[in-house]
C-alpha cells in the first residue's frame, strides 16, 4: 500500500508526540527501582549533561566537627568540579543551574530563603512521615533559589530548587542529610545509594 503525503504528515506528528513524551512526559531514571520500603524513591541530585552526581564528602566526625549528612557534586568534562566561578559552569550546565529533588513523596515543614555568609545557608526540610516503621524527614542545604512553599505536599522527583553555594561553602553542591526519630541524623548514604538516579 502507497502512504499519501498526510499519512506521512500523521506519522511525522505521532513519532514527534512519542519523542516529546518519552524525554518530558515522564520521568527516566538511572538504575533499578529502589527496594522496600522506598520503592519509588529517587536519588536528591538528577544526572545532568550526561553527568553523574558523586558523593564526594560523607557523614560523620570531620575537621570542626560533626558532618550530618553527605556532599553531593559534579565532576565536569574537563576535571573540574562543578563551582561557583563562573567559567567553570558557563560551558556545561543549563543556565537555571542543577535543580535538588525530593528523594520521595512528603510535605515541606521549613524553607529557609534567606542566608548570611555563614553556615546558615538556603535549605528545605520535608518531612515523608513514617517509613519502614520510623519517621523519616530529609534536609537540603546550600541552595541557590527555593521552589517550594512551607505546607506543600511533594513527590518523588519534584524539583525543589537550585544547588549552590549558600553559607559556609566555597563550592557549589548539595548538602544532604537524612532525620528520624527526634531530628536524628544518620548516615544516609547506604540508603540514597540504592536510589535509581533521575535523568534530565
Amino acid at each position: 500500500m502507497k502512504l499519501k503525503k498526510s499519512d506521512w504528515y500523521w506519522i511525522g506528528g505521532a513519532g514527534l508526540l512519542g519523542f516529546l513524551w518519552w524525554k518530558f512526559g515522564r520521568i527516566r531514571l538511572l538504575g533499578p527501582p529502589a527496594p522496600a520500603p522506598y520503592r519509588g524513591w529517587i536519588f536528591p541530585v538528577p544526572v545532568w549533561n550526561s553527568m553523574i552526581p558523586e558523593i564526594t564528602s560523607g557523614y560523620g566526625e570531620r575537621t570542626g566537627g560533626m558532618h550530618g549528612g553527605v556532599d553531593i557534586l559534579y565532576e565536569q568534562p574537563d576535571g573540574r568540579w562543578y563551582t561557583k566561578h563562573p567559567t567553570y559552569t558557563a560551558r556545561w550546565f543549563h543556565p537555571d543551574g542543577i535543580p535538588a529533588i525530593a528523594v520521595g513523596p512528603g510535605r515541606v515543614v521549613r524553607v529557609r530563603d534567606t542566608y548570611q555568609d555563614d553556615d546558615i545557608a538556603q535549605n528545605i526540610l520535608i518531612d515523608h512521615g513514617t517509613v519502614g516503621g520510623k519517621p523519616v524527614a530529609t534536609y537540603y542545604q546550600h541552595m541557590d533559589s527555593t521552589w517550594v512553599k512551607e505546607g506543600q505536599s511533594v513527590f518523588p522527583g519534584q524539583k525543589l530548587g537550585i544547588i549552590g553555594h549558600t553559607g559556609k561553602t566555597g563550592i557549589r553542591h548539595l548538602h544532604f542529610e537524612w532525620r528520624t526519630t527526634g531530628a536524628t541524623r544518620i548516615d544516609p548514604e547506604p540508603i540514597i545509594e540504592q536510589f535509581p538516579i533521575r535523568i534530565l
